[in-house]
């Protein structure tokens, strides 16, 4: 049996029940909620996301920060007398309810929902295309509970025992087609001139996950995903408008948090996944010397592990 069938059968074995096992109770809040209240519950306990739900209790959406932090990005220009778009915080209404900004993101359009019976390699293709996270139900004592790509790749490192799963682990970036070393198409940037803001909506429209911030000599000096919109409200809003190395050390508490880095040669697809875990991070960036030349996120660990390899 080669290695991909081995690794599949090992999956296999593996319940979504069994990768939500232990986790706590779910946190979620009505699709009514303003956004505010909604940032603040993502803020106190650190997640990127919120199940909604209706009048009846139902689970009827999942809003994420990517979806707050468009909301952000844009809603906040308006026209100035001389009919230029120009970025004006004090309009920009955080007590809309959150039901409004659902639906801007491609993968919030449909609320993803698994059995806690179906098998690893059943979401695995969809954990690889662009779905970060999805409800899981268990029929038995009538949970919900959310399982992300981290929990997946959590579970990962954990069996690196397996043999399968070592076998993949110990593929480097370059032979696992994680990274181009003879020049692929570069990750996007923005220089540490641009504000907060401006960043943010380069990073919308350039449809990627996170952005890496390069100084005035290409050098990575950090990176800006929708987890840096966490922590805003209406007294700090106008945060934004620093320049973006300013504005990330704001919200660190006064440190600016180092991006996580690899070497496009000597590092494996398990040194990343270790990485991954260990940092708290939906990515890690691989240098050249101390210049970005790819990333490599969540999404490409779940390709590596899908039945189907997407790189």
């Amino acid at each position: 049996m080669a290695d991909g069938e081995k690794l599949q059968e090992f999956l296999g074995t593996v319940t979504l029940g069994d990768l939500v096992r232990g986790k706590g109770e779910l946190i979620s809040a009505s699709k009514d909620a303003p956004i505010k209240e909604v940032l603040a519950l993502m803020s106190n306990y650190r997640v990127m996301s919120i199940p909604l739900t209706d009048a009846e209790n139902k689970y009827v959406a999942i809003v994420d920060l990517l979806e707050i932090m468009t909301y952000v990005a844009f809603a906040s220009y308006f026209k100035g007398p001389d009919g230029t778009a120009k970025p004006q915080l004090n309009k920009l209404d955080l007590s809309l309810p959150v039901e409004e900004v659902t639906g801007l993101s491609e993968e919030s359009k449909t609320l993803w929902v698994r059995k806690s019976t179906d098998t690893l390699p059943d979401v695995l293709e969809l954990l690889s295309k662009g779905v970060h996270r999805l409800l899981v139900e268990n029929d038995d004592d009538k949970t919900v509970k959310l399982l992300t790509q981290t929990d997946v790749v959590r579970f990962l490192v954990a069996r690196q025992d397996h043999p399968a799963v070592r076998a993949k682990c110990d593929e480097t970036l370059q032979n696992a087609r994680l990274v181009d070393v003879s020049g692929g198409k570069p990750p996007v940037t923005c220089t540490t001139s641009w504000t907060a803001l401006d960043c943010f909506r380069k990073l919308y429209m350039s449809d990627v996950s996170a952005v890496a911030i390069v100084d005035k000599d290409g050098t990575l000096a950090g990176n800006v995903s929708a987890s840096d919109v966490r922590g805003l409200k209406l007294s700090n809003l106008e945060s934004v408008n620093k320049p973006v190395l300013d504005y990330l050390k704001t919200h660190a508490g006064g440190h600016l948090v180092q991006p996580v880095t690899a070497d496009p040669i000597r590092s494996t697809v398990g040194s990343v996944m270790a990485q991954l875990v260990a940092g708290r991070v939906h990515r890690v960036w691989v240098v050249d010397g101390s210049k970005p030349i790819g990333v490599v996120s969540m999404t490409d660990i779940m390709s590596k592990f899908s039945p189907y390899d997407y790189k």
